[in-house]
């Protein structure tokens, strides 16, 4: 919940709608984003730290100490209820915050370290709540005896399998886990029939709102990102694409201007891109609900449908044009084809599903 993702998309809407409240929510959002980020910080360009050698990062250090004492000012003057009662969300932040001014500030200063990782240094109990997690995936309230199993079975569970990217050699002799594992079916390729539709889905009108063309666009440039990311293309074929640089002209591209952290960090397609999108984006939703539960193989039969779309103005050197069809039409499939989707509620933790069960 607490993510740029949802404060970016929750102030979006409060544009879209002229509802105040969004944006209020959007903000403190935002804020408690940031706070979490820099409070479970694992990479030295978000710790929070300083070089006397280096002005802006002096500037940068006070600002963040600036911005995490604005965070104990918020909460200690919040009121969370009608009752003026302090919760103890206030208080735990309000320490954690104080703590963590106070500790780096003498780690840095007294003792010389360029920066402090927060994760690292264990400023977060993530470590406790996923412990927990575990033990109360069986038990959802064990007594002492079954936690003391449960935490026998757990480290035990450690030594079942080896570590990935460890430097010492594999053990010759069989693991516990190989011996309990399933064997896995060998795959069988299957044959699939191009479906019949009597339908005509060509007829099938869509009238996307700007909400929706702004979340389309938002798919367009994480996929292209992603695209680039894994297959690593040249500048010829991101130029043609799109760029890194916001353009507020640039129809439907308010959603992803929002979500940056700072400049060029995301992805903006260009118009005719983004067009290419919208055209396979139609005729995708014209036929997925007659095809999704037929046996037949879904992303052979898309490929046939829009093989007459194309986007002259990207460039062939790296095959793009087809690399975004494909993957759009994936794309399309893993969101609208995942069976049993919504058939059970979704929990954000083990934790929260395992409260659920208690009666």
């Amino acid at each position: 919940m607490f993510s740029k993702d949802v404060s970016s998309s929750l102030q979006f809407l409060s544009e879209e709608r002229n509802i105040k409240e969004y944006s209020t929510t959007a903000t403190f959002i935002e804020i408690i984003t940031k706070w979490f980020s820099l409070i479970t910080s694992r990479y030295a360009t978000l710790a929070l730290g300083k070089n006397p050698a280096n002005e802006n990062s002096l500037q940068t250090y006070t600002k963040t100490v600036e911005f995490l004492e604005s965070c104990i000012d918020l909460f200690c003057d919040m009121q969370i209820e009608k009752k003026e009662i302090f919760k103890p969300v206030q208080t735990g932040l309000m320490i954690t915050t104080k703590s963590y001014i106070e500790i780096t500030e003498y780690l840095i200063t007294k003792r010389g370290f360029l920066y402090v990782l927060d994760n690292r240094a264990r400023f977060s109990n993530d470590f406790v709540e996923n412990l927990f997690s575990n033990v109360r995936k069986k038990f959802p309230t064990p007594n002492v005896l079954q936690f003391t199993n449960s935490l026998k079975w757990l480290t035990v569970s450690q030594y079942l399998q080896d570590l990935p990217n460890t430097n010492y050699d594999i053990d010759t002799g069989d693991l516990l886990a190989d011996i309990i594992k399933r064997s896995k079916k060998d795959k069988v390729d299957k044959q699939y029939e191009m479906p019949v539709i009597h339908l005509e889905p060509e007829t099938i009108s869509f009238q996307l709102d700007n909400v929706q063309l702004n979340s389309l666009y938002h798919v367009c440039s994480y996929i292209i990102s992603s695209i680039n990311k894994n297959q690593k293309l040249c500048d010829s074929c991101l130029d043609s694409a799109g760029s890194k640089t916001y353009n507020s002209k640039v129809q439907y591209s308010r959603l992803v201007s929002l979500k940056r952290y700072r400049e060029k960090t995301l992805f903006f397609v260009n118009e005719y891109t983004f067009k290419y999108f919208l055209d396979m984006y139609i005729i995708i939703n014209r036929y997925l609900p007659h095809i999704k539960n037929m046996n037949c193989d879904i992303l052979q039969f898309f490929i046939i449908k829009l093989k007459d779309i194309e986007c002259n103005s990207i460039k062939s050197c790296h095959d793009l044009a087809n690399k975004i069809k494909i993957r759009f039409i994936k794309y399309e499939m893993k969101i609208n084809c995942r069976l049993g989707r919504l058939e059970k509620p979704v929990y954000n933790s083990k934790t929260m599903a395992m409260h659920s069960i208690i009666k």
